[in-house]
């Protein structure tokens, strides 16, 4: 995994899970979930850890990772909040990386459908007890 610190300097360093599953966790406020895309992801991780990864390429397995955790906990995918710049969507990446998200419909409509209905589940969830 790259990452630099933003000034040119180029590391090897892993993304730490629970510092992005608390990212997520504070974009859901009195039961409304906000998105954010990969960009955003980005610069939110390098504002708390001074590490910046890029938003293509970077967050797709982490972001699975979180998912299967949270399907062990019966708990929806809270990595659904984060979406495509332009798009106002998960990327290709979301889509069944883990058995609590279903595979890519192909339909648009069905998409967005199934999609709201996450980000629904996400926001009537209980995520106070719900550690990484």
């Amino acid at each position: 995994m790259r990452a630099s610190t933003r000034k040119g300097v180029i590391q090897k360093m892993s993304i730490d899970i629970p510092t992005v599953f608390t990212i997520l966790k504070e974009r859901i406020k009195n039961g409304k979930a906000n998105v954010l895309t990969y960009s955003e992801l980005s610069q939110a991780y390098y504002d708390r850890t001074g590490i910046y990864h890029e938003a293509h390429g970077s967050w797709d397995a982490i972001l699975g990772s979180i998912n299967n955790a949270l399907n062990t906990k019966h708990a929806p995918p809270i990595s659904a909040l984060v979406i495509l710049k332009g798009k106002n969507e998960p990327g290709g990446g979301f889509w069944g990386c883990s058995e609590n998200v279903p595979i890519r419909p192909k339909d648009d409509i069905q998409r967005m459908t199934v999609w709201m209905n996450i980000i629904k589940d996400i926001e009537k969830f209980d995520w106070t007890n719900i550690v990484m």
